[in-house]
């Protein structure tokens, strides 16, 4: 995320600030952020701001985000390192041992699990429930960790106000932290984030924004049962609500900011796209993604390959995911292709009015101004230096052979400029390939007899893919995260 880059750069300097003092957050003071991912649940009242995912906003509230924290002294790559090391206290510390062993399998988080879990094979009873008699007093340390010292987190906790959080965990269906598959997890990480949000409250003097975490998960809880398993994030679910508190205007016009699942982004193309138009999205790694609107169906679709570089085909219908021409609850294709074409559309809505326009941008126009006044001046100087040269060498020259020999120089000078000017113009071409994929044209001014330098351009303005979206959202993909 945006916000939350800037502030862990920043976090390192003012790390020191305490962040019961942080100061008074505005109400809605990133309205745009927070609506976005609060929801109701159908026929529900309570609004849940649900976390879990690396898709999912409030990613920062999990044990898998990339926040080193300071327990005691020691340094703890994520907060899912300290709370796995915690377990090799007792008989004697092995926490450090522990640590070792994470950082050489890949120190991720999903590593620290992974080996925790191994040590912990033969765990007797007695060990287990004196683990599960301690384990949330561990996660509230990680969590005050996190708080004190990411002054980031601090703000995003606040933005939800008092809305319940929720640990949407259905897609692996944990139930102690989370809200598990049918709501009847017990959330206590949501819980935990619940109860520290108060005590900011507090602080700042803002009790009518206090809850009771457990009251207020139970009136969820009891919306969230009925509806059954549902192994999907909840802003995946097509009959969810979005929450829109009082005071926050929504954009008249829809915008990819707006889109928070594969059914708005389906709604977005309708709206933005013609029946039978499609495009081209590229991730980092170059699986292309073509989507658009059927011309036969009229629905939004998105085609590639999975990760055994077989078809795969999906498309939105009546609020249903098909898959290959199958129903289907949840896609994981889908939900990887959903960043990757999401941002793709973002950037071509930004670049789509200048090419309406047909109207240059200002680094191209610029480019080109600077390059042609400096040839002009170069070719007039020769010019002007062989006329002088001449006249002072050979007095009886008439000055209509002085004019001629001033001119031919000038014209001379001015096409080797051109010719030598290929490798510049090669520079240009590639530093502003997107803006000329965009345009799709130079002025007529600039001459490029250069046979490669004229290849060079016509390879760059008839690729496609030149404007399209090469940065791939830093989606966890090893989304096959469990808690103990």
């Amino acid at each position: 995320m945006f916000y939350e880059s800037i502030f862990e750069t920043a976090s390192r300097i003012i790390a020191s600030i305490d962040p019961l003092n942080f100061g008074s957050i505005a109400v809605h003071e990133f309205p745009g952020y927070v609506y976005m991912n609060a929801f109701l649940l159908p026929r529900g009242k309570t609004v849940i701001v649900p976390f879990y995912d690396a898709q999912q906003p409030f990613f920062c509230f999990t044990n898998f985000t990339r926040t080193p924290i300071t327990v005691d002294g020691l340094v703890y790559p994520t907060p899912e390192h300290y709370f796995q090391a915690q377990k090799f206290l007792n008989p004697t510390d092995q926490r450090a041992a522990f640590l070792i062993a994470v950082k050489s399998a890949g120190d991720s988080p999903m590593d620290a699990l992974t080996i925790a879990r191994a040590w912990t094979r033969n765990w007797t009873s007695k060990e287990i429930v004196a683990w599960d008699a301690k384990r949330e007093n561990v996660m509230e340390v990680a969590l005050r960790a996190k708080i004190q010292q990411y002054p980031h987190i601090v703000k995003e906790l606040l933005s939800t106000e008092n809305y319940c959080l929720v640990e949407d965990t259905g897609s692996r269906n944990e139930k102690n932290w989370g809200w598990g598959a049918d709501g009847r997890g017990a959330n206590r990480l949501g819980i935990l984030w619940m109860k520290l949000r108060n005590e900011l409250w507090v602080k700042q003097n803002k009790k009518h924004l206090v809850v009771s975490p457990e009251q207020l998960y139970k009136q969820a809880q009891a919306e969230r049962m009925p509806l059954g398993v549902r192994n999907t994030i909840m802003q995946q679910w097509s009959d969810v609500i979005r929450y829109v508190a009082p005071g926050v205007n929504l954009p008249s016009v829809m915008t990819t900011a707006d889109v928070a699942n594969i059914f708005a982004l389906a709604k977005l193309c309708l709206q933005k796209m013609k029946r039978g138009e499609h495009a081209q999205a590229k991730s980092r790694k170059g699986e292309i993604i073509v989507y658009g609107i059927s011309q036969q169906f009229g629905s939004f679709y998105m085609r590639g390959t999975d990760r055994h570089k077989r078809p795969i085909d999906v498309y939105i219908k009546n609020n249903q995911i098909f898959e290959n021409n199958k129903a289907v609850k949840q896609s994981t294709w889908a939900d990887w292709a959903f960043a990757i074409v999401k941002q793709h559309l973002s950037v071509q809505m930004q670049l789509k009015p200048q090419m309406q326009s047909g109207s240059k941008p200002q680094s191209l126009v610029v480019a080109q101004q600077s390059s042609r006044a400096h040839e002009r001046a170069m070719s007039l100087f020769c010019g002007v230096f062989v006329m002088a040269l001449l006249w002072l060498t050979v007095p009886t020259i008439g000055f209509p052979a002085l004019l001629l020999a001033g001119v031919l120089t000038t014209a001379m000078v001015n096409m080797r400029q051109v010719w030598r000017c290929s490798n510049v113009t090669t520079t240009l071409v590639e530093t502003l390939a997107p803006t000329i994929a965009v345009t799709k044209q130079f002025d007529a001014d600039v001459v490029m007899p250069n046979k490669a330098v004229l290849n060079a351009f016509k390879q760059f303005s008839s690729r496609e893919d030149i404007a399209q979206a090469q940065i791939e959202p830093a989606i966890h993909r090893n989304s096959t995260r469990f808690k103990s």
